[in-house]
């Protein structure tokens, strides 16, 4: 009798576990120095964070894409921003690939008025690629938790 598998099966390698603390931990480390950049008014320290193909959807704005895109967008917003107003971000989930090579992160975020109260929090979503060993956001998406204030 023949056996229905003849074939030797050769062991499959199976990827090294990721650790999603630890990816959370970077990503973490990534939104704390974009708060930085972003209170010091640093357009160049908040492009650090972004892939050159990135696309943002900003909340009640037209998705912005593509690294010079995003400068002169960031540029304006950081115009508008009142002095003494800080931002910053916590990481709530991520989501990591098997490979660790993708990271879904979801997170929330306050900014403070420059007395130190609440001005406006709101939650976000950011998808990260890992490019020559380092994370960049290509995607992101951010809501305020109310509606924003119309200019007049």
């Amino acid at each position: 009798m023949t056996a229905c598998n003849t074939k030797s099966e050769a062991p499959v390698e199976e990827a090294p576990a990721v650790d999603a603390d630890a990816i959370k931990t970077e990503i973490q480390a990534l939104e704390d120095a974009y708060a930085t950049a972003s209170n010091a008014r640093d357009v160049d320290g908040i492009m650090t964070y972004y892939a050159d193909d990135a696309v943002s959807y900003p909340s009640e704005k037209a998705p912005v894409v593509g690294k010079e895109a995003m400068r002169a967008s960031i540029q304006e917003d950081l115009l508008s921003y009142p002095k003494g107003s800080t931002v910053s971000y916590s990481v709530k989930d991520v989501f990591v690939s098997n490979d660790g090579s993708l990271v879904t992160e979801i997170g929330s975020y306050t900014s403070l008025d420059s007395l130190g109260g609440k001005a406006r929090t709101g939650h976000y979503m950011s998808l990260f690629e890992k490019r020559d060993g380092k994370y960049v956001c290509i995607r992101d998406m951010s809501t305020p938790d109310a509606p924003l204030m119309k200019k007049e």
